[in-house]
C-alpha cells in the first residue's frame, strides 16, 4: 500500500493550467501526459480522495489559496468521476476521522 499525496496522474491536472493551447506542440504534449495519467490509473487498486481541508497554509512556498484547492480538487473529482469511478471512495470530511 502506498499514501501519497501526489500520485502520477495528478501532472495531468497541474499541466493542464499551465498550457498554451493555441501551440500545437503544446496541446500535443498535453495529450501525452493526459494518456500517460490514464495509463498510470492502472496502478491502484483503490484511490481515497479526500476533499480540501480549507487551511492552505501560506508559507511563502505554496501559491495556492482554498479557492484554488477547491479547484484543484474539482478538477481531480472529475478526472476520476470520468476515468475510474469504480477506483474511487471519495470521503466527506465532516463524517470521516482518521
Amino acid at each position: 500500500m502506498t499514501i501519497s499525496d501526489s500520485p502520477r496522474f495528478l501532472s495531468y491536472i497541474y499541466s493542464k493550467r499551465f498550457f498554451n493551447y493555441t501551440d500545437k506542440h503544446s496541446r500535443a504534449a498535453l495529450v501525452r501526459i493526459y494518456e500517460s495519467a490514464l495509463e498510470s490509473l492502472n496502478d491502484y487498486n483503490v484511490i481515497y480522495l479526500f476533499p480540501p481541508s480549507h487551511s492552505v497554509e501560506q508559507d511563502g512556498v505554496r501559491c495556492q489559496n482554498e479557492n484554488d484547492a477547491d479547484n484543484l480538487f474539482n478538477d481531480i473529482k472529475t478526472f476520476l468521476d470520468t476515468h475510474a469511478k469504480e477506483l474511487t471512495v471519495f470521503i466527506n470530511q465532516n463524517k470521516s476521522k482518521l
